[in-house]
Parts: C-alpha cells; sequence; structure tokens
C-alpha cells in the first residue's frame, strides 16, 4: 500500500511538524513502508529521502511526458532505487495541507489535486483531509471547486468549530465532516534537552505583516511586548525563528531598536523547536504551530492572530484573554499578562488550567488517529 502524504513537507516548520507527526503514527501502527510526497520542485528531496520517504513528481501539462509517459517505462525496480513513486501508484492520500482551502486563497492547484482524488477514488482507496483550518467559502469558484473534493474525500476533519461551521453553511451536514485538533500536539520529543538561551521565546510571524490591516503596526506591537517582558529580572526573553528569512529579518529589524537585543536563534528541526518551546516559562508567538506547541505542552502563550484559526485555538485551551491585539491601545492589556506569569500562584494555576486541557485535546487527537487508521487498514 503506498501512501501520499500531500500538503506536509520540510520547506516550513509547520508542515514539517505535521510531516514528523503521521510518521510517527504510521510507523508505530506498521504503515509506513511507502510513502510518498511531492517535492515542491526537487527543493526538498533529500530532507524528505532522510526522513524515509519516496518521491511523487508532480504531474502538469508542462511535465507530462517525462513525468507520466517516461517514467512510467522504467520498470519500477529501477525508479524505487531513485526513490520514485508515479502518481498512479498512490493508493491512499492523506491530506495535511493545514489552511488551504478556502476564500484567503486567490489561485489553488486544487484542479489537479480533484483529478488525484479521483484516480485514488477509482482504486477503491481512502482520501481523508487531516485536522485543518478551512474556508470560508462564500466565494461561488472557491466553493464548487472545493465541493468536488468534499463529494469525494471519505473524511474531512476541520481543526475548529468555525472551520466546521464554514463547511456546514457551504455544504450542509455531511457523514464525512468531523472536528478534531491539530495533531503535532502527539508529537512526541524522543530526547528533551536544556537551553541556556533563555526562559521566554519571542516568535515572530512576516505574515503579520504581509497581511493588510497589520501591516504598519506589527513591528511597534512587537518592540512594545518585548520591552514590557524585559521589565522583569526574572524573564530572559529570545527570539525563536519558527520559519525562514523573513521572520528572521523581523527579529533583526527589532534588535535594532532594542536598547538590549535578544538573541536569535534558528533551529533546522522543527522537533528542537518544539523542544525549546517545552523549555520555557512562557511565549510570545505568532506562528501557528509555535501556539500549538506551546499550548499542547502546557507552556503559556500570549498570542496574536491573523487568521481566525488562532482564536479558535486559544478558544479550544479556555485562553482566548491570552490572544492580544496589537493596536498601542492593547498595551497596558499586554503588561498585565506578562505581570500574571510573573505572579507564582497565577501562573500556576494557569499551568493547570492548561495540562488539563491538553490532556483532552490529545485524547480527541487519539480518537481521530482511531478512525483514520481504521479505515486505511480496510482499504
Amino acid at each position: 500500500m503506498i501512501i501520499e502524504l500531500k500538503g506536509m513537507g520540510t520547506t516550513n516548520k509547520g508542515g514539517y511538524l505535521m510531516l514528523k507527526s503521521v510518521l510517527q503514527v504510521l510507523r508505530q501502527h506498521q504503515l509506513a513502508r511507502e510513502l510518498c510526497a511531492e517535492t515542491g520542485g526537487g527543493k526538498n528531496y533529500f530532507t524528505l529521502a532522510q526522513n524515509g520517504l519516496f518521491q511523487k513528481p508532480a504531474v502538469h501539462a508542462r511535465n507530462y511526458v517525462w513525468h507520466a509517459v517516461l517514467l512510467s517505462l522504467m520498470p519500477k525496480k529501477l525508479r524505487r532505487r531513485f526513490g520514485i513513486i508515479l502518481e498512479s501508484e498512490v493508493d491512499v492520500i492523506l491530506d495535511g495541507s493545514g489552511f488551504g482551502y478556502g476564500d484567503f486563497w486567490k489561485r489553488s492547484d486544487n484542479k489537479r489535486y480533484i483529478r488525484r482524488i479521483g484516480a485514488v477514488k477509482r482504486k477503491g482507496g481512502p482520501v481523508i483531509l487531516l485536522p485543518q483550518a478551512l474556508g470560508p467559502f462564500t466565494k461561488p469558484d472557491v466553493r464548487e471547486e472545493f465541493e468536488q473534493i468534499v463529494n469525494q474525500a471519505d473524511l474531512i476533519f476541520a481543526r475548529d468549530r468555525l472551520s466546521y461551521q464554514y463547511l456546514i453553511d457551504a455544504y450542509g451536514e455531511r457523514d464525512c465532516f468531523r472536528t478534531a485538533p491539530d495533531f503535532t500536539n502527539k508529537l512526541v520529543i524522543e530526547a528533551p534537552r536544556d537551553y541556556a538561551d533563555g526562559n521566554v521565546c519571542v516568535i515572530p510571524n512576516s505574515k503579520m505583516i504581509t497581511v493588510e490591516k497589520y501591516a504598519g503596526e506589527y513591528v511597534d506591537f512587537l518592540l512594545r511586548a518585548v520591552r514590557q517582558i524585559q521589565r522583569h529580572e526574572r524573564f530572559s526573553p529570545y527570539f525563536l525563528v519558527h520559519e525562514g528569512q523573513k521572520d528572521f529579518a523581523i527579529c533583526e529589524l527589532l534588535n535594532a531598536r532594542l536598547d538590549k537585543p535578544l538573541a536569535i536563534v534558528w533551529p533546522a528541526d522543527p522537533v528542537e523547536v518544539k523542544d525549546r518551546i517545552r523549555s520555557v516559562h512562557f511565549t510570545l508567538v505568532s506562528r501557528f504551530h509555535g501556539l500549538v506547541s506551546s499550548l499542547s505542552q502546557g507552556v503559556p502563550a500570549i498570542a496574536t492572530s491573523w487568521s481566525h484559526k488562532y482564536r479558535m485555538l486559544m478558544e479550544d485551551y479556555h485562553c482566548e484573554d491570552f490572544l492580544v491585539q496589537i493596536d498601542p491601545a492593547d498595551e497596558k492589556n499586554i503588561a498585565s499578562l506578562i505581570d500574571s506569569l510573573a505572579n507564582d500562584s497565577q501562573y500556576s494555576a494557569l499551568k493547570g488550567k492548561l495540562g488539563a486541557r491538553s490532556l483532552e485535546q490529545k485524547q480527541r487527537t487519539d480518537a481521530m488517529w482511531a478512525e483514520v487508521l481504521a479505515l486505511i487498514e480496510r482499504a
């Protein structure tokens, strides 16, 4: 059985954490013998191979002869030696796109994906959309296109109640619709470490700058928030780069304006990022999977948001008060939240609440995997 892991890869740490999480589960259940993922033009081929995945070359009109025709003429054993699986060989699709379907996206590659889903379904294989943010689907072209996926999928897991409502609003009640939390909450860190860089992680997100309503305010917000953290001698903040160069550039920009610049740590391994988050007192975070890694490990987080998925996640952990606005008018609230995290009794109470909610969310993830694995094993 060949399982394609769609939307998960190694080019960003959120997708990499999802990939690591799925691999951990499939290997525990002896379902990881032949796994594949698209290589994104080859840019993550080696890291996919290091994680035990075959590459599945994407088939487009411009490369059809090479990727669909000539590669199919190559003997199967030779393709496997080069780590290649064809689209036509895929038996199961596990879609962990994270946030790839809805009005937000101006362009998509869904037409090709819909054809691939059809091919898998004709072979009798399941297509499963793992927990992800979805919608809204108010644009007719977006709604009609995704309906072709809805009509063929065996299971679609919305990651939050608002995403689930978007599905219902657009397509009505369907037997395949479910809710389950982000599944990276169950990723086990096999060798946790201690880190000497500091006890507060500041995790920026360049997306906050590209979202129009926050474009001119986000860096100033972070500057104010970091200065509030630095008021407390017990806190030693550092920048943790969860993604790429654009996030790193924000860190450098902030350091140029801070009286006391912070260390910048940029790990290559997403599991190290999660482990670093586990080890700190709290996080100031704008990256979604940074927020998941924080809350699911019982680490308090002050969060910003550019999408509904952040607010929904904070609701899941009963921490809505810690989702802040980047408006200067909210500075007193941010200062108050930081003060509460410096108060031992308030901090202990919050940790206890997070621990209880984290256990509930992980139990929901276990239930999701039980249903998914049962469907795969019947294929």
